[in-house]
Protein backbone atom coordinates (compact mmCIF):
# COMPACT_ATOMS: atom_id res chain seq x y z
CA UNK A 1 0.00 0.00 0.00
CA UNK A 2 1.10 3.66 -0.78
CA UNK A 3 1.09 4.76 1.76
CA UNK A 4 1.88 8.84 0.60
CA UNK A 5 -1.37 11.21 1.29
CA UNK A 6 -3.11 8.55 3.65
CA UNK A 7 -4.71 9.62 7.23
CA UNK A 8 -3.22 7.22 9.81
CA UNK A 9 -5.12 7.10 13.24
CA UNK A 10 -2.18 5.33 15.30
CA UNK A 11 -2.94 4.68 19.26
CA UNK A 12 -0.12 4.96 21.68
CA UNK A 13 2.01 6.34 19.24
CA UNK A 14 4.00 8.98 21.57
CA UNK A 15 6.71 6.09 22.54
CA UNK A 16 8.18 2.84 21.72
CA UNK A 17 7.25 1.10 18.26
CA UNK A 18 4.31 3.42 17.71
CA UNK A 19 6.47 6.52 18.37
CA UNK A 20 8.85 4.92 15.64
CA UNK A 21 5.95 3.58 13.23
CA UNK A 22 4.45 7.48 13.49
CA UNK A 23 7.87 8.50 12.02
CA UNK A 24 8.22 6.05 9.34
CA UNK A 25 4.92 7.05 7.91
CA UNK A 26 5.14 10.28 7.82
CA UNK A 27 8.31 9.60 6.19
CA UNK A 28 6.19 7.75 3.74
CA UNK A 29 3.82 10.97 3.08
CA UNK A 30 1.36 9.19 5.11
CA UNK A 31 -1.03 12.19 7.63
CA UNK A 32 -0.42 10.43 11.06
CA UNK A 33 -3.05 11.70 13.70
CA UNK A 34 -1.70 9.39 17.06
CA UNK A 35 -2.63 9.00 20.61
CA UNK A 36 -1.49 8.94 23.98
CA UNK A 37 -1.53 10.13 27.87
CA UNK A 38 1.46 11.42 28.42
CA UNK A 39 1.31 15.35 28.03
CA UNK A 40 5.34 15.88 27.27
CA UNK A 41 5.99 12.80 25.18
CA UNK A 42 2.85 14.21 22.98
CA UNK A 43 3.98 17.56 22.65
CA UNK A 44 6.89 16.22 21.50
CA UNK A 45 5.29 14.53 19.08
CA UNK A 46 3.16 17.59 17.83
CA UNK A 47 6.51 19.45 17.55
CA UNK A 48 7.70 16.95 14.48
CA UNK A 49 4.63 17.89 13.39
CA UNK A 50 2.25 15.47 14.45
CA UNK A 51 -1.56 16.05 15.06
CA UNK A 52 -1.94 14.26 18.50
CA UNK A 53 -5.17 13.65 20.61
CA UNK A 54 -4.48 12.98 24.30
CA UNK A 55 -6.67 9.74 25.13
CA UNK A 56 -6.28 7.23 27.99
CA UNK A 57 -7.58 3.72 26.28
CA UNK A 58 -7.55 1.89 29.87
CA UNK A 59 -11.09 2.34 29.75
CA UNK A 60 -14.91 2.68 27.88
CA UNK A 61 -14.98 6.36 28.85
CA UNK A 62 -11.29 6.92 27.80
CA UNK A 63 -11.91 4.82 24.39
CA UNK A 64 -15.34 7.03 23.68
CA UNK A 65 -14.14 10.32 24.33
CA UNK A 66 -11.20 9.46 21.71
CA UNK A 67 -14.44 8.86 19.52
CA UNK A 68 -16.05 11.98 20.48
CA UNK A 69 -12.80 13.77 19.66
CA UNK A 70 -12.03 11.91 15.86
CA UNK A 71 -15.63 13.83 14.62
CA UNK A 72 -16.25 13.95 11.36
CA UNK A 73 -12.59 13.37 10.99
CA UNK A 74 -11.66 10.46 7.99
CA UNK A 75 -9.12 7.89 8.51
CA UNK A 76 -7.76 5.25 5.69
CA UNK A 77 -5.69 2.97 8.67
CA UNK A 78 -6.57 2.34 12.03
CA UNK A 79 -3.53 0.91 13.76
CA UNK A 80 -4.36 -0.26 17.05
CA UNK A 81 -1.04 -0.06 18.89
CA UNK A 82 -2.13 1.48 22.72
CA UNK A 83 -1.40 -0.83 25.26
CA UNK A 84 0.04 -1.29 28.59
CA UNK A 85 1.51 -3.47 31.37
CA UNK A 86 2.14 -4.05 35.06
CA UNK A 87 5.88 -4.41 36.12
CA UNK A 88 5.21 -6.37 39.23
CA UNK A 89 7.44 -7.98 42.02
CA UNK A 90 5.81 -11.52 42.98
CA UNK A 91 8.01 -11.91 45.63
CA UNK A 92 6.91 -8.54 47.27
CA UNK A 93 2.65 -9.33 47.48
CA UNK A 94 -0.05 -10.16 45.05
CA UNK A 95 -0.65 -7.93 41.98
CA UNK A 96 -3.23 -4.75 41.49
CA UNK A 97 -6.26 -6.81 40.10
CA UNK A 98 -7.42 -3.11 39.03
CA UNK A 99 -4.33 -2.66 37.53
CA UNK A 100 -4.18 -5.77 35.51
CA UNK A 101 -8.04 -5.29 34.18
CA UNK A 102 -6.87 -1.35 33.11
CA UNK A 103 -4.07 -3.41 31.16
CA UNK A 104 -6.40 -6.09 30.10
CA UNK A 105 -8.84 -3.57 28.92
CA UNK A 106 -6.38 -1.27 26.84
CA UNK A 107 -4.95 -4.11 25.45
CA UNK A 108 -8.14 -5.96 24.22
CA UNK A 109 -11.20 -4.07 24.59
CA UNK A 110 -10.00 -1.13 23.46
CA UNK A 111 -8.77 -2.23 19.92
CA UNK A 112 -12.42 -3.52 19.71
CA UNK A 113 -14.03 -0.77 20.59
CA UNK A 114 -12.39 1.61 18.78
CA UNK A 115 -11.98 -0.76 15.40
CA UNK A 116 -15.96 -1.40 16.25
CA UNK A 117 -17.01 2.36 16.07
CA UNK A 118 -14.58 3.12 12.85
CA UNK A 119 -15.56 0.39 10.62
CA UNK A 120 -18.35 2.40 9.53
CA UNK A 121 -15.81 5.24 8.18
CA UNK A 122 -13.05 2.89 7.59
CA UNK A 123 -15.67 0.72 5.20
CA UNK A 124 -15.96 3.76 2.86
CA UNK A 125 -12.24 4.71 2.18
CA UNK A 126 -10.71 3.25 -1.17
CA UNK A 127 -7.63 1.62 0.66
CA UNK A 128 -8.65 1.09 4.34
CA UNK A 129 -6.45 -0.76 6.27
CA UNK A 130 -6.73 -2.52 10.45
CA UNK A 131 -3.54 -3.34 12.12
CA UNK A 132 -3.34 -4.61 15.64
CA UNK A 133 -0.40 -4.28 17.34
CA UNK A 134 -0.84 -5.82 20.88
CA UNK A 135 -0.01 -8.07 23.76
CA UNK A 136 -1.57 -10.54 25.54
CA UNK A 137 0.19 -9.43 28.72
CA UNK A 138 -1.09 -7.51 31.73
CA UNK A 139 1.22 -8.54 34.81
CA UNK A 140 4.81 -9.51 34.15
CA UNK A 141 7.42 -10.22 36.61
CA UNK A 142 9.71 -7.39 37.45
CA UNK A 143 12.23 -6.68 35.64
CA UNK A 144 11.48 -8.58 32.70
CA UNK A 145 10.75 -5.57 31.02
CA UNK A 146 11.63 -2.06 31.87
CA UNK A 147 10.72 0.01 29.65
CA UNK A 148 7.64 0.15 27.24
CA UNK A 149 10.32 -0.40 24.70
CA UNK A 150 11.60 -3.93 25.80
CA UNK A 151 9.60 -6.07 23.57
CA UNK A 152 10.58 -4.31 20.73
CA UNK A 153 14.19 -4.29 21.89
CA UNK A 154 14.43 -8.22 22.40
CA UNK A 155 12.75 -8.78 18.74
CA UNK A 156 15.97 -6.72 17.51
CA UNK A 157 18.65 -8.59 19.51
CA UNK A 158 16.58 -11.48 18.68
CA UNK A 159 16.93 -11.06 14.78
CA UNK A 160 20.61 -9.80 15.11
CA UNK A 161 21.42 -12.70 17.13
CA UNK A 162 20.04 -14.68 14.37
CA UNK A 163 22.22 -13.12 11.71
CA UNK A 164 24.98 -13.97 13.49
CA UNK A 165 26.01 -10.66 15.82
CA UNK A 166 27.27 -11.75 19.38
CA UNK A 167 26.61 -9.87 22.15
CA UNK A 168 28.35 -9.42 25.66
CA UNK A 169 25.66 -11.05 28.18
CA UNK A 170 26.00 -8.26 30.94
CA UNK A 171 23.92 -6.07 28.98
CA UNK A 172 20.33 -6.23 28.69
CA UNK A 173 18.46 -6.12 25.35
CA UNK A 174 17.12 -2.63 25.90
CA UNK A 175 20.71 -1.37 26.38
CA UNK A 176 21.62 -3.15 23.09
CA UNK A 177 18.91 -1.47 21.39
CA UNK A 178 20.15 1.94 22.72
CA UNK A 179 18.04 2.59 25.64
CA UNK A 180 19.35 3.01 29.13
CA UNK A 181 20.68 -0.35 30.69
CA UNK A 182 18.17 -0.19 33.83
CA UNK A 183 19.13 -3.86 34.96
CA UNK A 184 19.71 -3.20 38.78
Amino acid sequence: MDLKDKAVLLTGGSTGIGRELARLMKQKGAKVTLTGRNKERMAAMQEEGFEVIEADLSNAKGVDALIADIGEREFDILINNAGQLVDHDFRKGLPDSDAADDCIYANLSAPIRLTTALVPMLGHRPEAAIVNVTSGLAIAPAGLLRHQGGAACLFVDAARTAQGHQYPRDRSAAARCGHADERG
